[in-house]
């Protein structure tokens, strides 16, 4: 019977530990049922690019943004505000995994991240200025990834953004 109250009470200071006091949330997938986070380019000019994100009902945070390093080059994307470039990184638990090592390499070397915490107020629409510094031949696709945290639970998702899409009128 001890042994069954030590195990439960480790269990216990687990979930405490990654859920509560490292927000981290345990993630449940489903089909979506709900109106998900969507964005669009509303405007291109004096070298930035103007991205309108819908939120849903609910408090989601974008945790990232990313697309091809190469793209990310040719079109002079440097930065995002509120975000910051980070390296994707092999966890704890395949750190002798060569395959996951190759990935994560592989990913780092063709993708490029940037990393936060841009919190999204719920039902309404917010506006990203993405720099830019060569604006006449948008392409890419931009990727953005947002979370929902309730308790101990929560939720991720992602949508993009083809920037190919967005046309320029008139000359810049």
């Amino acid at each position: 019977m001890k042994y069954i109250l030590i195990g439960i009470g480790i269990f216990v200071l687990y979930f405490v530990w990654n859920f509560m006091i490292m927000n981290k949330p345990i993630v449940m997938m489903n089909t979506a049922t709900s109106k998900r986070v969507s964005g669009k380019i509303v405007e291109v000019k004096d070298k930035f690019i103007s991205i309108e994100i819908d939120n849903n009902e609910y408090d989601n945070v974008i945790t990232s943004v990313s697309m091809d390093r190469n793209v990310s080059k040719e079109l002079g994307i440097e930065s995002i505000d509120g975000l910051s470039e980070e390296l994707m990184i092999v966890s704890e638990r395949e750190k002798d995994d060569t395959e996951a090592i190759e990935w994560v390499k592989n990913y780092n070397k063709e993708t490029i991240q940037w990393v936060g915490n841009l919190k999204l107020v719920p039902n309404q629409k917010t506006i990203i200025q993405i720099p830019i510094k060569n604006i006449k031949e948008l392409h890419g696709r931009l990727s953005f990834n947002y979370e929902r945290k309730v308790g101990f639970g929560g939720s991720m998702s992602s949508f993009y953004i083809d920037l190919a899409q967005y046309k320029i009128e008139k000359d810049l």
